[in-house]
């Protein structure tokens, strides 16, 4: 086995992180690279110090791959020996975009990976039709939209029938029915400033589970209707 001759000598910028090893044994320098920590680099130090037998040439990094592949937030793990001593293990953690129901979670392309600690502060979904993948689908586009007004859906629920329901950080809740979701989320996000001039944080909720129209619940008694009569008897504006 190769002996680690000297630990981390620095951490740079990008969390590199490299050793040296004893002399004779034809590699001489190991390197970490990635958006680490130092203790997630100590976890990867670690985890391939005991696999790093053998010389420049017969070192195995698909079996050091594979030991960094076991820590549980290592993502995308690659492996390359450069010539001559030297073997650089580029590491980046896997990524949590949301929280999928009660204790799963999902990666942006919709993939379910471990709980992470950086898994936190994460949207939720809650849908009892949609996949996984068609859930973080829906979330993406509709997100996208939603960030022209400077709104971060929170939470995203689908219920029994399809009809989806969106919280918002800080904003109302939208319940946008089973179909035509970019439509009625361009209805809301257009007449959104408009509401926010009448009662501004005062609305509860939204819904667009109408042909043309919209209804809007408030936190407190509904603000007088516009001179042009648009607010029904539920408070909402048409």
């Amino acid at each position: 086995m190769i002996k680690i001759l000297a630990a981390a000598l620095a951490l740079g910028l990008a969390g590199g992180l490299s050793w040296l090893l004893a002399a004779g044994q034809g590699l001489r320098v190991v390197k970490i690279e990635g958006e680490l920590a130092a203790a997630e680099a100590e976890d990867v130090r670690r985890q391939i110090a005991g696999a790093l037998h053998g010389g420049f040439f017969t070192l195995n990094a698909a079996r050091l791959r594979e030991r960094v592949l076991e820590l549980a937030w290592a993502g995308e793990v690659s492996v390359r020996k450069v010539w001559p001593d030297k073997v650089v293990v580029r590491v980046a953690r896997k990524i949590v975009a949301a929280r999928w129901g009660d204790g799963s979670f999902l990666n942006p392309t919709g993939e379910i990976v471990d709980a992470l600690a950086n898994a936190r502060d994460v949207p939720v979904f809650d849908c009892r039709l949609a996949s996984a993948q068609e859930a973080m689908e829906v979330y993406r586009y509709l997100q996208e939209m939603a960030a022209a007004q400077g709104l971060d859906i929170r939470r995203m629920e689908e219920n029994e029938i399809g009809e989806w329901r969106l919280q918002f950080a800080e904003g109302p809740a939208l319940m946008l029915g089973a179909d035509r979701l970019s439509e009625r989320m361009g209805r809301f996000l257009a007449a959104y400033p408009r509401l926010l001039e009448r009662a501004e944080n005062a609305i509860e909720q939204v819904d667009l589970r109408y042909g043309n129209g919209l209804a809007v619940r408030w936190r407190q008694p509904a603000p007088p209707a516009e001179p042009d009569g648009k607010a029904d008897s539920r408070g909402g504006a048409r």
